[in-house]
């Protein structure tokens, strides 16, 4: 399963949280750690891969790409808007 991932998420071996421990990135409510973590993301080269890939997942769990699954959630969200008001701008501009 591992190699299957790597393969469809090369970005994930360039990743600062490679060799970190996981629980780090699950922290239970008001940890620390969920500080700590999204410092590691926000100092890693493939925050937007991750994010992205979390978000299209629709991954409500632990941090990943810098956010919160309540963060992620409001992302996808917001995302989700933008592209109905370009689709309507552009359905105005057919007219």
């Amino acid at each position: 399963m591992n190699e299957l991932r790597r393969r469809d998420l090369p970005w994930r071996d360039d990743a600062n949280c490679i060799g970190v421990d996981t629980e780090m990135f699950y922290p239970g409510p008001s940890s620390s750690l969920e500080k700590l973590a999204k410092k590691i993301c926000s100092q890693c080269a493939v925050i937007d891969y991750c994010r992205n890939d979390a978000i299209k997942r629709g991954d409500s769990h632990g941090i990943l790409g810098g956010l919160t699954g309540r963060e992620r959630k409001r992302e996808a969200k917001r995302r989700e808007n933008q592209a109905k008001s370009q689709a309507r701008r552009n359905s105005y501009d057919q007219l």
